[in-house]
């Protein structure tokens, strides 16, 4: 009888601590968007050493990426700036449209927001968290 209890109140704290851990989602709004085109230079290859002035290892020409911003506002007021960067438009970093809400997941400095993109399948993007206020 007492391992029937011991196991039951051990089952039953697993549950419990399961169901804590999990996060629940945040409401937010978006206030504002913007896109702007980022020039970087190219890395240089770690195959290269200081002799090697081949055009291989000395590009001159930057490398586009897009960077989207986003000012957005939590239920309880607080304002969060996100940011993600991507070399080419496209489904994995994109702009949500401005004051429509969400329900978005916050971890550390990363922010997960599922949107239904325009077929209606649920898509998951995830963004960083460039400034809380």
């Amino acid at each position: 009888m007492f391992r029937r209890v011991a196991f039951f109140l051990s089952f039953l704290a697993l549950v419990t601590a399961v169901g804590w851990s999990r996060q629940l989602p945040i409401h937010i709004k978006v206030l504002s968007a913007a896109t702007r085109e980022v020039r970087i230079p190219v890395l240089t290859p770690p195959d290269c050493n200081w002799k090697d002035l081949s055009a291989y290892c000395y590009s001159s020409s930057p490398q586009k990426y897009i960077e989207n911003t986003m000012v957005l506002q939590e239920q309880n007021g607080r304002a969060l700036q996100v940011q993600c960067t991507t070399e080419e438009q496209g489904d994995k970093c994109i702009i949500l449209p401005v004051n429509q809400s969400f329900d978005a997941w916050k971890e550390k400095n990363v922010l997960q927001i599922r949107y239904p993109d325009q077929r209606g399948k649920v898509r998951k993007y995830v963004y960083q968290i460039v400034r809380e206020r």
